[in-house]
Protein backbone atom coordinates (compact mmCIF):
# COMPACT_ATOMS: atom_id res chain seq x y z
CA UNK A 1 0.00 0.00 0.00
CA UNK A 2 1.39 3.07 1.22
CA UNK A 3 4.80 2.74 1.17
CA UNK A 4 4.89 1.45 -2.83
CA UNK A 5 2.58 4.37 -3.60
CA UNK A 6 5.74 7.11 -1.82
CA UNK A 7 8.17 5.06 -3.03
CA UNK A 8 6.54 5.06 -6.68
CA UNK A 9 6.67 8.99 -6.32
CA UNK A 10 10.66 8.83 -5.11
CA UNK A 11 9.31 9.70 -1.29
CA UNK A 12 12.45 8.13 0.71
CA UNK A 13 10.97 5.66 2.72
CA UNK A 14 11.32 3.07 5.73
CA UNK A 15 10.18 -0.33 6.39
CA UNK A 16 9.77 -2.40 8.84
CA UNK A 17 9.11 -6.03 8.45
CA UNK A 18 8.76 -9.00 10.57
CA UNK A 19 11.05 -12.18 9.77
CA UNK A 20 8.21 -14.64 8.50
CA UNK A 21 8.48 -15.97 5.31
CA UNK A 22 5.55 -14.72 3.66
CA UNK A 23 5.97 -11.38 5.17
CA UNK A 24 10.17 -11.21 4.04
CA UNK A 25 10.93 -8.09 2.49
CA UNK A 26 12.69 -9.74 0.50
CA UNK A 27 9.06 -10.79 -1.32
CA UNK A 28 7.09 -6.98 -0.12
CA UNK A 29 9.68 -4.40 0.00
CA UNK A 30 9.34 -1.10 -2.27
CA UNK A 31 11.44 -1.29 -5.30
CA UNK A 32 13.27 2.21 -5.04
CA UNK A 33 16.91 2.33 -3.82
CA UNK A 34 16.05 5.38 -1.64
CA UNK A 35 14.68 2.79 1.50
CA UNK A 36 15.86 1.17 4.64
CA UNK A 37 14.51 -1.91 5.53
CA UNK A 38 14.04 -3.13 9.40
CA UNK A 39 13.74 -6.87 10.22
CA UNK A 40 13.90 -8.30 14.47
CA UNK A 41 17.20 -7.95 15.01
CA UNK A 42 17.21 -11.79 16.07
CA UNK A 43 15.68 -13.34 13.43
CA UNK A 44 11.94 -13.48 15.13
CA UNK A 45 8.69 -11.59 13.72
CA UNK A 46 8.27 -9.92 17.30
CA UNK A 47 8.40 -6.28 15.52
CA UNK A 48 9.05 -4.84 19.50
CA UNK A 49 12.34 -5.73 19.10
CA UNK A 50 12.93 -3.06 16.35
CA UNK A 51 13.64 -0.26 18.73
CA UNK A 52 12.82 3.73 17.81
CA UNK A 53 16.80 4.50 18.04
CA UNK A 54 17.08 2.08 15.04
CA UNK A 55 13.98 3.95 12.97
CA UNK A 56 15.09 7.01 13.24
CA UNK A 57 19.12 6.15 12.43
CA UNK A 58 17.82 4.63 9.49
CA UNK A 59 15.36 8.07 8.76
CA UNK A 60 18.51 10.09 9.16
CA UNK A 61 20.52 8.23 6.72
CA UNK A 62 17.93 9.01 3.68
CA UNK A 63 17.24 11.88 4.96
CA UNK A 64 20.29 13.93 6.67
CA UNK A 65 19.60 17.20 8.86
CA UNK A 66 21.96 19.97 8.66
CA UNK A 67 21.98 21.29 12.11
CA UNK A 68 23.03 24.62 11.17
Amino acid sequence: GPIHLAAAVGTPVVGIYPNNRPMTPKRWAPITDRKKIITPPDGSDDLSKVTVAEVLRAVRELIPVNAG
